[in-house]
């Protein structure tokens, strides 16, 4: 691919749907998942495809902060895409979003994220508490104070919202990406360290994955980054036609330029 910007399609099967070049199927968790296409998997290179049980895309993410060489690349997933501005065949259909946009959004923000989902009635830290183990997001807290101690206000600030942007999902340049990464993947494997999940279901095996979710929204916030918020793309749903007029008015920002 000639192109500086590759986004990479987290999927754990064939990826059959045609899209344009700057998206590349990325098969996660290929020790134990195959597919019949010639794709790139996340057992190439520098990787840690092992741990895709309960790293989930964060393998894919690592395999791209290893391996990639596009100058803006980003992350989404096999059923998950950031919509485009743009509508489809006969104005009813999302496009995805495309690399004219990214071009042209990313000379006026740092990174594109997922919009943010909101709950009002509880914070981030419950929502967490609810719906994972709890004692896992205590011992990452843990691990912040004494790795990244300067992140630690951002950390509870994040907490105790009400939103956060999840999925795992971005597009951005590779430097940041790179800045990233250095920050979260120690933190997570000295939190697989100190973890025992060996009697999670299969669901919250994915521990890792799920707050990576929330510490990619600390990380954004003790940055200050300029991040533009875009609707997720559902391509396996269909939508009715008022659900796709309130998607085309997708843009807004999470946080001020």
């Amino acid at each position: 691919m000639n192109s500086s910007v590759h986004i990479y399609i987290a999927t754990h099967k064939d990826f059959t749907a045609k899209l344009a070049d700057i998206y590349s199927p990325l098969l996660v968790g290929s020790n134990i998942n195959s597919s019949a296409q010639e794709i790139l998997r996340d057992n190439s290179g520098d990787q840690i495809a092992d741990r895709n049980p309960s790293f989930c895309e964060l393998t894919a993410l690592y395999w791209i902060w290893k391996n990639n060489t596009a100058t803006i690349t980003g992350l989404v997933h096999y059923r998950r895409f950031f919509s485009g501005l743009s509508t489809g065949r006969g104005g009813q259909t999302p496009n995805l979003l495309s690399e004219k946009e990214i071009l042209k959004f990313l000379n006026h923000y740092d990174i594109i994220i997922a919009t943010p989902s909101v709950h009002d009635d509880k914070t981030v830290y419950e929502q967490y508490r609810d719906a994972h183990h709890i004692q896992d997001l205590d011992k990452c807290r843990d691990i912040i104070a004494r790795q990244s101690p300067d992140y630690l206000s951002d950390f509870d600030a994040v907490m105790t919202s009400y939103s956060f942007s999840g999925f795992n999902m971005f597009v951005t340049k590779k430097s940041l990406v790179d800045s990233y990464c250095s920050w979260l993947f120690p933190i997570l494997f000295e939190l697989e360290e100190r973890c025992d999940i060996s009697s999670y279901d299969s669901y919250q095996s994915r521990v890792y994955g799920f707050i990576a979710e929330r510490l990619f929204n600390v990380w954004l916030q003790k940055n200050q980054l300029r991040c533009l918020a875009s609707r997720v793309h559902r391509i396996d749903k269909k939508r009715s036609p008022t659900s796709i007029t309130r998607r085309l008015e997708l843009w807004r920002r999470y946080f001020s330029p």
